[in-house]
């Protein structure tokens, strides 16, 4: 078929080489979520994803359809708010503070004795605190944040007059924050158990 011999110029080869001549319904779902440039870039993958979308709406929504052919390619459905972090970091755990340095400017305050790391927060920084994974409730307006290597802690005073404080942040090298999507019922596409390529809807 025309549109998975056009599906198979841009997915992996892995997938698309068992069922490049495969026709039935469940194979064109799975190729068709497997494009990296969406589901229904191809005009040919519209009247299935259509359908199967109508599908999940249901209450239940139907089984997905199968394709014995794409193996070692899977779709699996998730309900996750928050999509999984980029490469090379991790979700900070609940409750957690951290904040982003430069390496080079961590060892420069790190040396330092905890009341002399720099007195109070210096401007500019943003003390962010982690979620986890963001899969509990009520966390649904908040940012996940997502950090790669860390680098120590570092102390700052907190408060003014007699309510100062210590305070002591986790520091890493990278930090992002990723804000909850606007649904969470995800479908991911695994490929030889590897995650692929997730598609929300």
């Amino acid at each position: 078929m025309k549109v998975l011999s056009t599906l198979a110029l841009t997915i992996p080869a892995a997938l698309a080489t068992p069922i490049a001549n495969a026709s039935d319904y469940g194979c064109r779902v799975l190729m068709c979520m497997s494009n990296p440039q969406g589901p229904m870039a191809v005009q040919q993958c519209q009247p299935p994803i259509q359908r199967f979308m109508q599908e999940q709406a249901k209450k239940p929504p139907d089984p997905f359809p199968s394709c014995e052919e794409g193996a070692p390619a899977t779709m699996q459905g998730a309900n996750r708010p928050y999509d999984f972090c980029p490469e090379g970091t991790t979700a900070l755990g609940e409750q957690v503070e951290a904040i982003q340095l430069a390496p080079a400017v961590y060892a420069q305050m790190g040396g330092l004795s905890p009341w002399m790391q720099g007195g109070s927060m210096p401007e500019g920084l943003k003390i962010e605190t982690g979620i986890g994974e963001g899969n509990a409730s009520g966390l649904g307006s908040r940012n996940k944040v997502c950090v790669g290597k860390p680098l120590g802690t570092l102390t700052f005073r907190s408060g003014s007059g007699e309510w100062v404080e210590m305070k002591t942040v986790n520091v890493f090298e990278q930090l992002t924050t990723m804000a909850p999507a606007a649904s969470p019922r995800v479908i991911d596409v695994y490929i030889q158990d590897k995650l692929y390529r997730s598609v929300r809807y």
